[in-house]
């Protein structure tokens, strides 16, 4: 994950001397931060752009997807154990 300092940093070395008194941060730690940011794959982002690669959007949705189907089950579950505990309750009948 990136250092809020390097999202900021649209041109990521002549920035960095100005950005980093803006948050706290020594322009020379900030232009690795980016160095390391830029090595990893990521890009500052303009207007109108994502935050997020392609891939990271379509494994956000599958993720998402995924969390709702878990709370559907997890509600059914629910459900059931409620259904069953209180017909198996002697003092029910």
């Amino acid at each position: 994950m990136r250092p809020p300092a390097c999202q900021r940093a649209e041109s990521p070395y002549a920035a960095a001397r100005a950005i980093g008194p803006l948050v706290d941060v020594h322009y020379k730690t900030l232009r690795v931060w980016v160095k390391k940011a830029l090595a990893q794959g990521s890009r500052p982002r303009g207007k109108g752009r994502s935050v997020l690669s392609s891939a990271e959007r379509d494994e956000l949705a599958r993720l998402r997807r995924q969390v709702r189907d878990l709370e559907q089950a997890n509600e059914i579950l629910k459900l059931a154990s409620a259904f069953f505990a209180r017909e198996l309750d002697p003092r029910h009948h």
